[in-house]
């Protein structure tokens, strides 16, 4: 049930072309909104389109289309108008949550190599929506598990960085075992991403380290011992510690 509501809000945002971050903070007010009331499987998409508007309303400065929102959870208007109010009074009009993808933001600050995997990390971040329920587990802490995860995939020696980033959550106040949680679940959730991964970037490696041989055994022919071959060595050389920097990133 869940994952049809986290599925459809991203539909709805992508529909409305609002911020990601829309997703998160519906998913928050849902969770929140559940954990303190019983609610029926006919009132799903009706409960669902609310926390999308209340969080559309903070995220974008234009009028939400209701009409809209309601066509497409196949309800009206006069339902969402009702269940507003009525999450808004259940969570004591406390709507200003800070969401996962703020976390990253802030981490991608201090450490800027991650943010070049953005897509990446959106990707993560919505995976574990899916998974974490908003109304215990602390967005810092599904943040930085989403940060931790995708420092995987830049670099087979990553984990110096991983730790930083374990060491700066922690002095941060962030609560390490919801981070340990969070990156069980994503890991659990993405086991055939990260082994398609491994294999792209060890085949890539593979094909390059093909690519210098063949080089150096054509300059090896055309320059035998003299300046072409010392050339030669030069250029690998520098190949050589500009495949070492990136994957150092």
């Amino acid at each position: 049930m869940r994952e049809q509501v986290v599925a459809w809000s991203r539909e709805m945002a992508d529909f409305l072309r609002v911020p990601i971050a829309t997703v998160a903070i519906a998913i928050n007010l849902f969770d929140r909104f559940v954990e303190c009331h019983r609610v029926g499987k006919n009132v799903l998409y009706a409960l669902t389109a609310a926390c999308v508007l209340i969080a559309c309303k903070q995220m974008v400065d234009f009028e939400v289309p209701v009409d809209v929102i309601a066509r497409r959870a196949s309800t009206n208007r006069a339902d969402i108008a009702l269940l507003e109010p009525l999450v808004l009074n259940a969570l004591q009009w406390r709507v200003n949550v800070v969401t996962a993808y703020e976390v990253c933001v802030e981490l991608g600050k201090k450490f800027a190599h991650v943010t070049k995997r953005g897509t990446l990390l959106d990707t993560l971040v919505l995976n574990c929506l899916m998974d974490v329920d908003m109304a215990w587990v602390r967005a810092t802490s599904v943040g930085v598990a989403c940060f931790i995860v995708t420092s995987l995939f830049l670099a087979k020696h990553s984990s110096h960085r991983q730790h930083a980033v374990y060491a700066y959550a922690r002095w941060c106040g962030v609560d390490m075992a919801q981070v340990d949680y969070c990156v069980e679940r994503l890991q659990a959730s993405i086991a055939c991403m990260f082994d398609g991964v491994e294999d792209d970037e060890g085949q890539q490696e593979e094909e390059e380290e093909e690519e210098e041989e063949d080089q150096q055994r054509q300059l090896n022919v055309l320059g035998g011992k003299g300046g072409v071959w010392a050339e030669g060595s030069v250029g690998g050389a520098r190949g050589g510690l500009a495949r070492i920097e990136l994957r150092g990133l």
